[in-house]
């Protein structure tokens, strides 16, 4: 298949925001033996898959813009919000970057994020003293992480929030390749899971990571979960028992047992029924 991810008119601090999300698709998409235009201007006609992010500027006027026969998927990088249950209504299939209730099996799909060798960072520190950059709070701006980061630097830890597409990406990799310790937490208290795609991030460059209680599923194995409250508590903890190493075991497990393009299987699954029923 040939998908199109229309993206026309985002914002340039969106795009590098949703880039932890779509890249990974790009690599898995392409390795499972499919094209991929990943910055598309225009829809088109089936059998090209167009993938439209929820939030995108052009999201609700998509199924005017690319008419009747055009086969139009939906990506909700983030929570599912009743504005987006409403929106989905004029999709043929939804993929979620989260687990979510709010859509109907059959042409609804979770896409699981894994391994590429591509997610790799540019390096990995393996000595624990070159790893100073102490803990980084990567995620979304908001008041959960920011009540977050005050506690931490009163319970005297050093900590650095990193926002999603704030930096270049190979600052981002910089920064998280010499973390000793990597903390995620959901946005909103109502948020099913921190980000995965935060948390693939931060492994693939060989940090220990710390995630708000629950973490998705496929990930559970590869972070430690832990609940908001406690958060400070565990982080001075785990700052001496040997983070660097949690870190790195926990990369090479993620390489040996996932996969970005078994990930994609449920979604691809969708997206080809939905072309097919053209």
């Amino acid at each position: 298949m040939l998908f199109n991810f229309v993206i026309a008119g985002t914002p340039t601090e969106r795009l590098a925001a949703l880039d932890d999300a779509l890249r990974p698709l790009f690599f898995g998409l392409r390795a499972a033996g499919h094209r991929v235009v990943a910055v598309g201007q225009r829809f088109e006609k089936r059998p090209v898959v167009n993938l439209v992010v929820a939030d995108g500027p052009i999201a609700a006027r998509a199924r005017h813009e690319a008419g009747p026969g055009a086969c139009l998927g939906l990506l909700c990088v983030d929570p599912v919000t009743p504005a987006v249950r409403q929106l989905a209504q004029s999709f043929d299939f939804i993929w979620g970057c989260a687990p979510t209730a709010a859509f109907t099996a059959e042409r609804h799909a979770v896409v699981s994020y894994g391994f590429h060798p591509a997610l790799l960072g540019p390096k990995l520190e393996r000595e624990p003293a070159r790893r100073e950059a102490g803990i980084i709070l990567y995620g979304e701006e908001g008041p959960r992480p920011a009540a977050l980061a005050e506690r931490l630097t009163k319970a005297g830890l050093t900590a650095l929030f990193v926002r999603g597409g704030h930096f270049p990406d190979y600052i981002v990799c910089d920064l998280l390749c010499r973390a000793a310790l990597v903390v995620a937490v959901r946005h909103e208290a109502g948020d099913p899971a921190p980000p995965a795609m935060r948390m693939v991030k931060a492994i693939a460059n060989g940090a220990a990571v710390l995630a708000e209680a629950s973490p998705p599923a496929d990930l559970a194995p590869y972070v430690e979960a832990c609940d908001y409250d406690a958060i400070p508590a565990r982080c001075a903890a785990l700052l001496h028992d040997n983070p660097t190493q949690r870190g790195l075991e926990a990369l090479e497990r993620f390489k040996r047992e996932t996969s970005m393009v078994a990930g994609l299987d449920a979604a691809l699954r969708v997206a080809a029924a939905a072309v097919g029923s053209g």
